[in-house]
This record gives structure tokens, C-alpha cells and sequence, in this order.
């Protein structure tokens, strides 16, 4: 590695670490002032806000990654070229692509921290962050939840097609164990309604089945109470528990539901997916900064760092449209997730093609 490339290397990771360092105090700060009533009407303690900061910040630091690394690099590189030091290194004999090596060197050192975050670290920040927002944020909130999936214990789930939080109750109710990934019990209601008095669910044309190993046994009646270890609240606080999954227990969940019969796990594949492609784009972004930032133009970095933002706010855009079509259409989870870094993958290898050199 030459002088040159850890010059560039530093430039980038030191970008990278002060952008994003401010736009999460600044985050942090914003979050307090919105978040501050709650704090004070639960009686939060200073450890305890402390504590749940220590959670926020590595899902909104994964969360912006990819935005991090294109305006850190349209900064930096902006300010090279300004000061004509790109025009010196090319003019010196090295060719573009050549000088684009840092940058792809500094994009792989944060594309394994990014990686490595969204599918361990951060899902089990995010058990601490939720559970925090259900009990200090989310308490008073009465909504209605779709498609919602819960895992009881290891082998044991719950799924409810929609649920009211105004009256507890909930419609296409199923409930199934799982002995060795094995189906081995399976309790499916029209209807089920929490019965407060008795801490019980009562379920509403119902049809168990009990698997044996040559046969299964079939019930069937009209109401039937059952002792479910899940509360009301469990179902309206949110329906985000693909976020507290670290990747294999993520695997392992989709392998049951299917197993389960059921047929709605877009939302999950596309949560899989797309940890592994928000982390890609960092290579995409990098070089797409670096092309746009090299070039010498009336503006400077003012304009790099405009047109910087809009292109993250553009693909943060393309991204929920291709995930809408997902949940809404028969367009693959893993298409949908990566079309993004697709098109400005296209894009970046046009801007490098017709960058100067």
C-alpha cells in the first residue's frame, strides 16, 4: 500500500467516523426533546435512558450507513479535488482506477462492520431498544396489528391474522409446536378474545389437530378457552420481531413458519435479505461518490454534497418501492431488495466510465 492510499484511506475513515458521529449526536439530541415526556411521565431513570441510547444508536448508525459512506466520501473527495490533488495524483501517472483502490479498501473495512452488525449486533440491541419503547413509549398507543407472528418458546408459535387492540380481540388465530422441526400440534380459531377476569383467551370455532406418528387426531367445537403465555399487549406492541433476530434465528423462524403452512413471509425474507444488501451498497456508494466528487466543477463541494443527498434520498426511495412491491405483488423478496443496488450499480459504472481520467 503506497502513501497515497493511506492517505485517501484516512480521509475516508476519518469522514466516515466524524459524519457520522455529528448526525448522531445531533439524532440523539432530537430524539430526547421528542421522547423527553415519556421519560418523565414512566419515571426513567438517568442509567436507564443511558441504557436504551446505548441500543438506539447502533440501529440508527446501521440504519444510515449506506448514507454515511456516500456523503463522507463526496466530502472528502470534493475537498481533494478542489484543491486539484486528484488532477496531481492522475497527472502523476496513476491511472483512475488505480486511485480508486482506498476507496474500495475503506468501503470493505465498513461493509464488514456494517454486515456484521445488521445480521448479530444489532438485532440484540434492538430486544433492548423495543422492549424499552413498548413499556416507556408505546404504552398508552391502542393499534391494530396485521400479520403477526410470535415465537412463545423455542418450537412453539403463535400467529394472528389481525388484531385490535381496542377490544383484544383478534381473527384467524393459529397455534403450533414443534418437536425436533417436526409439527406435532396445531390449533387454529376464527376468532379469539382475551377474557380479562380469567387471564385467558377464549377461541371461536375451532380446529385442533394432534399429530401422531402414523395418524392424527382431530377436535373441532365451536368455544374452547385456552392459557396462551402471551398477553394483549404482546400483539399490538409491534410487529417488528424480525428486527430482534439475529440472522440464524432468523433462518430458523422462516424454516418453521413454512412448515407451518403459512404464506406470508415476504416481510421476513425481505428483512434477510436486505441486511446483506444495505451492506453491498456500501461498495456502490463509495465508488459512485467518488466519481461524482472527483470532478472539478463550478459549485464545489457545496453542489457534491446536495446532489449527495438527494441520490441517498433516491435510493432510500427506490428501496420502499421495490419492497412494496414485494408485500403487495409476486416479486421475490431477494429481487426486490437488491434492484436498488442494481440500478445504481448501472449508474455508478456509467459515472466512473465518463469521469475524466
Amino acid at each position: 500500500m503506497k502513501k497515497i492510499d493511506i492517505y485517501i484511506l484516512k480521509k475516508f475513515l476519518g469522514s466516515f467516523f466524524y459524519i457520522m458521529s455529528l448526525v448522531m449526536a445531533v439524532t440523539v439530541v432530537i430524539d430526547i426533546s421528542e421522547k423527553v415526556d415519556n421519560f418523565i411521565r414512566a419515571g426513567s431513570s438517568f442509567l436507564e435512558i443511558v441504557d436504551y441510547y446505548t441500543a438506539f444508536i447502533p440501529y440508527m448508525a446501521a440504519t444510515l450507513g449506506p448514507f454515511f459512506v456516500l456523503v463522507s466520501v463526496i466530502f472528502f473527495t470534493s475537498k481533494l479535488a478542489y484543491k486539484s490533488e486528484v488532477i496531481s495524483i492522475l497527472g502523476s501517472g496513476v491511472s483512475y482506477y488505480r486511485f480508486l483502490y482506498p476507496y474500495v479498501l475503506g468501503a470493505f473495512i465498513i461493509f464488514t462492520l456494517q454486515f456484521v452488525g445488521n445480521h448479530y449486533l444489532v438485532p440484540k440491541a434492538d430486544k433492548k431498544r423495543l422492549a424499552y419503547e413498548d413499556v416507556v413509549i408505546h404504552k398508552s398507543r391502542t393499534r391494530y396489528s396485521h400479520d403477526i407472528h410470535r415465537q412463545l418458546k423455542p418450537g412453539v408459535f403463535v400467529y394472528l391474522e389481525r388484531f385490535s387492540g381496542r377490544d383484544s380481540t383478534g381473527t384467524k388465530f393459529s397455534y403450533e409446536e414443534f418437536v425436533d422441526g417436526e409439527l406435532k400440534y396445531k390449533l387454529r380459531a376464527n376468532r379469539i378474545k382475551w377474557l380479562p377476569e380469567e387471564k385467558t383467551w377464549q377461541l371461536e370455532s375451532y380446529v385442533e389437530r394432534t399429530y401422531k406418528e402414523e395418524y392424527e387426531v382431530v377436535k373441532n367445537g365451536k368455544v374452547k378457552k385456552m392459557k396462551v403465555d402471551i398477553p394483549p399487549k404482546e400483539f399490538i406492541r409491534r410487529n417488528s420481531v424480525k428486527e430482534e433476530m439475529t440472522t440464524p434465528e432468523l433462518n430458523e423462524y422462516i424454516a418453521e413458519i413454512k412448515v407451518s403452512g403459512a404464506d406470508k413471509i415476504g416481510y421476513l425474507l425481505i428483512e434477510k435479505y436486505q441486511r446483506t444488501s444495505a451492506a453491498f451498497s456500501i461498495f456502490i456508494l463509495s465508488i459512485m461518490g467518488a466519481g461524482i466528487a472527483s470532478r472539478k466543477v463550478r459549485g464545489g463541494r457545496g453542489w457534491h454534497l446536495v446532489l449527495g443527498i438527494a441520490l441517498s434520498a433516491l435510493y432510500e426511495i427506490v428501496t420502499k418501492f421495490s419492497i412494496t412491491f414485494t408485500l403487495n405483488a409476486d416479486l421475490p423478496a431477494i429481487v426486490s431488495v437488491w434492484i436498488p443496488n442494481l440500478i445504481f450499480a448501472i449508474a455508478t459504472i456509467y459515472i466512473v466510465k465518463t469521469t475524466p481520467k
